[in-house]
């Protein structure tokens, strides 16, 4: 199930996690300009608002983009996780139980 809510906080934590050339982070406002400058894609800034509150999600298309300008796949963007993270307490444990117990 699509957790509208949690996908839009990853996408506010990806877009505050990306800085421009001038050291600041990436506002709303740039990344409209770069759906509009770099992908011809006409988006509100109010859009990328309600994204980002969790009240609506990018169609299909706005998703490719955003993967795209975030580096990231869309599956992740919809799972709001990264894929290539681990936990590696939960590794270490499995480790342990079948090292001494298997």
């Amino acid at each position: 199930m699509v957790n509208k809510k949690r996908i839009g906080e990853y996408l506010k934590n990806l877009r505050l996690q990306k800085i421009k050339s001038d050291g600041k982070k990436f506002t709303q406002n740039d990344l409209a300009n770069e759906l509009i400058s770099n992908y011809n894609c006409d988006i509100s800034i109010n859009a990328i608002g309600e994204w980002e509150k969790g009240n609506s999600l990018p169609s299909p298309e706005n998703l490719e983009k955003l993967a795209e300008i975030y580096n990231k796949t869309v599956d992740e963007i919809l799972d709001a996780a990264d894929k290539n993270t681990k936990n590696y307490d939960d590794i270490y444990f499995l480790s342990f139980i079948t090292h001494y117990f298997i």
